[in-house]
């Protein structure tokens, strides 16, 4: 079973994001490659053109959420492509943790940040059964194993790089 282009854009888009912003060097470097891109795609009207200016601003958007820059991104996008933008927002409120009390008489708040994966456990008869899911996939109504190879691929391997050079975005650092 094959995902459409769209929902798989949006999975990309949080899956890079992430990734990005998870290494605070990479920030500097991939800031500048978006903004290339959403400056060459924003010149377009064509509707391929629309969808991959509106993943270059989600993804700028996941790298910056917890910037001030995020609702005016967030706003861009949604003007450009509302569906895109809706499926994204799914992706943000199902990984979107809060903060929440624990400790001796709940004194200690703590909060995980974004939530990637959730982990089920269960205990049948003395063997231990661990259910693991995708937040960004079930907020979507994607289920992982119905995702092909080459989907997976894209989702987890295809770089910044790699995409700006397939959709014939001219940058050089």
């Amino acid at each position: 079973m094959s995902v459409n282009a769209a929902t798989l854009l949006v999975l990309k888009a949080f899956y890079l994001g992430r990734a990005i912003s998870d290494k605070k060097q990479s920030i500097a470097l991939a800031l500048p490659m978006i903004d290339a891109a959403v400056d060459a795609l924003g010149k377009n009207q064509d509707p391929q053109s629309r969808m991959r200016l509106a993943f270059y601003l989600l993804l700028k958007a996941e790298i910056l959420r917890e910037s001030s820059q995020v609702i005016e991104l967030r706003a861009r996008a949604q003007a450009v492509a509302p569906n895109i933008f809706e499926n994204f927002m799914a992706i943000e409120d199902a990984t979107q943790s809060s903060a929440a009390r624990y400790g001796m008489h709940e004194g200690v708040i703590a909060d995980e940040g974004v939530k990637i994966r959730r982990q089920a456990h269960w205990y049948l008869v003395g063997k231990s059964i661990a259910e693991v899911g995708d937040f960004a996939m079930m907020a979507l109504g994607v289920d992982e194993r119905n995702i092909s190879d080459k989907e997976m691929n894209f989702l987890h391997k295809v770089t910044l790089l790699d995409l700006l050079m397939h959709h014939g975005i001219p940058y050089a650092p």
